[in-house]
């Protein structure tokens, strides 16, 4: 940022979603850096009990060793030789009390100067879609082969509210520049979703993370090996899959792209979706006179029944 700021000269205006992005990334830097003061005092507090209670531990076993090897004769003899029995076992035994009872004190005595979490607990992911879905995106990307047995990359974009797909392109060579030029052309400035959902591909990097930021989208990766947390795209590239690729033969990349655009009109237009009570993500009224009348889509594979 300081960067970007530098290379200006003169009077500078910054859109909304520009300083909105710029105050989310300070916020997220400072959370970071408190996260890591409370985490490293912890640590060392954590540390200090350890090294206390472990001196404990070798005195104590010091102790044992020393009256272990007492020897003596005669009355006093059977006397110390009595008094080492007695003792030895209860202070091996002190050794293993001290260990059992160290995390218990170090975790009251840590928790006693860590921060108190304040406000209620975070929300989780299915409570954090529900409630910001108009303002959500997700994006994925899946492959294709051809009649070739190249392969081939498209990149879709789907929206969480009326699950509309946004934007679809096919590339043979995907890259983060690809991807982050992807991003201005699904997006004008005025239409961009405040969250961005994707997987932890290595193709999202530094290029796409930027774009982001600078579009005022906040990205939002999904969890390790949780395909589930991204399920809008997922479902969209299934429903895809199952209901256009799947049935052609893929010549090359201009033809899936005709294809999967001839597609995306089809679903966003025609397709009716149960989660938006059968109706299409590009609402349409209902048509209840005139006679019936189809219309082939992607040669016949789909048909579009209207009145006339």
């Amino acid at each position: 940022m300081a960067a970007i700021l530098g290379s200006r000269v003169g009077r500078m205006a910054m859109s909304a979603q520009l300083m909105r992005g710029i105050l989310d990334s300070i916020a997220t830097r400072l959370d970071e850096a408190r996260d890591i003061s409370r985490y490293m005092t912890g640590l060392l507090i954590f540390l200090g009990l350890l090294g206390t209670f472990w001196g404990l531990i070798e005195t104590v076993s010091s102790v044992g060793a020393v009256i272990q090897g007492l020897k003596a004769s005669g009355d006093s003899g059977s006397m110390f030789d009595s008094l080492r029995d007695g003792l030895a076992a209860p202070l091996s035994g002190m050794g293993i009390s001290f260990s059992s009872s160290l995390f218990e004190v170090a975790q009251s005595s840590v928790a006693k100067y860590m921060i108190k979490r304040q406000g209620p607990s975070s929300q989780g992911w299915r409570t954090f879609l529900r409630n910001h879905a108009p303002d959500i995106a997700a994006m994925d990307l899946f492959v294709v082969p051809t009649i070739g047995f190249d392969l081939l990359y498209a990149f879709v974009i789907v929206r969480l509210d009326r699950r509309d797909l946004v934007w679809i392109n096919v590339t043979a060579n995907p890259t983060a520049e690809w991807i982050a030029r992807q991003l201005i052309e699904a997006f004008p400035w005025n239409e961009a979703p405040r969250y961005l959902i994707r997987d932890r591909d290595r193709i999202y990097g530094s290029m796409v993370m930027r774009r982001l930021r600078t579009m005022g989208i906040r990205d939002k990766p999904t969890a390790p090996a949780s395909p589930w947390q991204n399920s809008f795209a997922e479902r969209l590239i299934g429903s895809i899959r199952r209901e256009c690729v799947d049935h052609f033969v893929i010549f090359g990349e201009v033809h899936l792209r005709r294809i999967l655009q001839a597609y995306a009109h089809y679903y966003n237009s025609i397709r009716t979706h149960r989660s938006l009570g059968k109706d299409a993500p590009i609402s349409r009224p209902v048509q209840r006179t005139g006679s019936i009348s189809s219309h082939a889509i992607l040669g016949g594979l789909h048909y579009h029944y209207v009145r006339v």
